[in-house]
């Protein structure tokens, strides 16, 4: 057991003495994690506490289960909570034998008060100001305590805050900027500063207008089973739709854009959703990169894919942003240049397109800055 505090990764071990477990296999970063949350439950004297035979342990739902097979004892760990939690009633979180629980547990004196009542639920906070869910169950030997662990409702509940104020700020920016155009309209006696005007509400449209497109897009590439339409198309002149209707936005910050590709380039892709893909990432090159840099886009082909790299000559994004990006997480958060912090959903939104074409989504840092990749297949793909 002490291994397990020195390694990390996947560990596994057998036993052959029937009085122990036959096979361990602990997933050692996850449940260092776990660990840390529940440093009052010490996982060795846990693992060595003997359940009666043939049930299922699971000690404060950290995914630690204990079962018998084949005249063997085998313990498993899985580190996902909230899908443990969210899954089929036959797979949710098992009972634990009471007299387990009590033995590792600072509830003791308030679970022996409820312990007598059968399907009793008790809201607990850990030392860690998480939040457990207690049921006791009686059956015919004797008292269990099944365990839930529900911090993950608080995340959820921070992450809905969090994404409102996001919409809010996403709608209330571009209207404000667009309300105060408005206004100086009226003092707007010059050809020049109609113009300038006019453009500016033109910014502003196009950013509501890729807000709206994004949002409805992710809810309906989120439904499972749908799959676009997709013809034969040419990437090239998409691509240079794209450069074309950012060159405001690149001529503002003074970034210029070169390209690198064949004049045509054929995918079996759906047009529209590979060029609001391409929207979204130049837009977040031009959106987040320094003034007066270069953006480069590279279009290669090769016998089956046509890989598309962005280039930007930004600071770059930190290892843990890129995981996360990289793992298809919608909720982190990008800083442009002057500081400002956005959601980084036009990335996610691409990486859901690319993947629904069977193709390939990633993101890394280069020589100079980050670098986007996609990867699309040339000829039709079954997913």
């Amino acid at each position: 057991l002490k291994s397990l505090h020195d390694g990390s990764g996947f560990i596994e071990f057998t036993d052959d003495r029937d009085d122990l477990f036959a096979a361990l296999a602990i997933e050692f970063n996850h449940i260092k994690k776990r660990l840390d949350a529940y440093e009052s439950y010490p996982l060795p004297e846990l693992i060595l506490g003997r359940p009666a035979a043939g049930k299922l342990a699971v000690p404060f739902n950290m995914g630690l289960m204990v079962l018998d097979k084949n005249g063997g004892r085998v313990l498993r760990f899985s580190p996902s909570i909230p899908r443990l939690l969210q899954a089929e009633p036959s797979q949710s979180p098992i009972p634990v034998p009471v007299n387990v629980f009590l033995q590792h547990s600072p509830y003791r004196s308030r679970l022996q008060e409820i312990t007598a009542q059968n399907g009793r639920t008790e809201i607990l906070r850990n030392n860690k100001g998480g939040l457990l869910a207690l049921t006791t169950l009686k059956y015919s030997d004797g008292i269990y305590v099944m365990v839930q662990d529900l911090s993950f409702l608080k995340i959820q509940e921070l992450a809905r805050k969090e994404f409102i104020a996001y919409i809010s700020h996403e709608i209330k920016t571009p209207l404000t900027s667009m309300s105060l155009a408005v206004h100086n309209l009226q003092s707007a006696h010059s050809a020049e500063r109609l113009d300038e005007i006019r453009l500016l509400l033109k910014d502003d449209l196009f950013r509501l207008e890729q807000f709206t497109k994004n949002m409805l897009l992710i809810a309906m590439l989120d439904e499972d089973g749908h799959v676009p339409e997709k013809e034969k198309s040419d990437l090239s002149l998409l691509l240079r739709q794209a450069v074309g209707e950012l060159a405001r936005i690149a001529e503002k910050k003074q970034i210029t854009v070169k390209v690198t590709a064949r004049e045509t380039q054929r995918a079996n892709i759906n047009p529209v959703l590979i060029r609001h893909a391409l929207l979204n990432i130049l837009h977040n090159a031009l959106r987040f990169g320094p003034a007066r840099s270069t953006v480069r886009i590279v279009v290669k082909e090769e016998k089956s894919w046509l890989t598309l790299e962005v280039h930007d000559q930004g600071p770059g994004l930190e290892a843990g942003l890129l995981r996360k990006i990289n793992e298809g997480c919608l909720r982190y958060t990008l800083k442009n240049d002057q500081g400002e912090a956005h959601f980084g959903l036009g990335l996610y939104l691409s990486a859901r397109i690319i993947e629904r074409h069977g193709g390939h989504f990633s993101i890394d840092n280069g020589k100079e800055g980050a670098c986007v990749t996609l990867r699309l297949p040339r000829e039709e793909t079954h997913e």
